[in-house]
C-alpha cells in the first residue's frame, strides 16, 4: 500500500495520522465525481484516487450545533476513521455530518461507519 505514496504520506501513516483533504478543489472533485452512501447520521462520499493512501475530509455544518459540538463530533469521526485507515481502499473519502449525529455516542457512530464500510466493500480483506 505504501509503495506508491510520497515520503510525507508515508511518514504520516507511520505516525498513525490521517491524511486529510485541505483544498477546495479536492473537495469539489469528490462531490462531483464521487459515489454517495447514506446512513442515519452522515453521508459518505468516495471517489477514486491516484494516491496509494486513503485521504479524508470532514464536513460539519453550522446547523449541527455550536463550535464545541461540531469540533467534538469532528474529533470523534477522525478517531474512528483512524482505526479503519489501514484497512480501507485508497480512495478519497468525505464524511458529511447530519443533525442526527449529535444524538449518537462514539460507539454508535463507530458501528455505523463500520457497517457502511463493510456493506459497500470499501475495506480490503
Amino acid at each position: 500500500m505504501l509503495e506508491d505514496a510520497t515520503k510525507d504520506e508515508k511518514l504520516l501513516v507511520l505516525k498513525n495520522k490521517l491524511i486529510t483533504l485541505k483544498k477546495n478543489y479536492q473537495f469539489q472533485y469528490v462531490f462531483k465525481k464521487g459515489r454517495r452512501y447514506n446512513s442515519f447520521s452522515f453521508t459518505l462520499l468516495t471517489a477514486t484516487s491516484k494516491s496509494a493512501i486513503p485521504k479524508f475530509g470532514f464536513v460539519i455544518s453550522k446547523k449541527i450545533g455550536n463550535a464545541v459540538v461540531r469540533n467534538h463530533k469532528r474529533r470523534q469521526l477522525k478517531q474512528i476513521v483512524l482505526e479503519f485507515q489501514k484497512m480501507l481502499i485508497p480512495n478519497q473519502y468525505i464524511f458529511v455530518a447530519k443533525k442526527e449525529i449529535v444524538e449518537l455516542s462514539y460507539w454508535e457512530i463507530r458501528d455505523e461507519i463500520k457497517q457502511i464500510f463493510l456493506s459497500n466493500k470499501l475495506i480490503i480483506q
